[in-house]
């Protein structure tokens, strides 16, 4: 299962910031994955495709290093 790109906004209900007409939305970093919260997700996602991509291009079980 992939962690979805963005995180779900849920709203906060509090009566102390409504009857001021004001609205609060939160991101939920911890829906996005169960094993991955988003924040991590986000580090993560650039170096793990920069993994992928390197994979690809020596093989999974080449020793020798080339730069991309």
């Amino acid at each position: 299962m992939e962690p979805s790109v963005s995180s779900p906004l849920v709203e906060l209900r509090d009566e102390r910031v409504e009857r001021h007409g004001i609205r609060v939305w939160l991101t939920r970093d911890d829906l996005v994955h169960p094993g991955m919260p988003g924040n991590k997700w986000r580090k993560l996602k650039f170096n793990l495709a920069d993994a992928r991509s390197w994979t690809r291009r020596s093989g999974a079980f080449n020793t020798t290093v080339s730069e991309p």
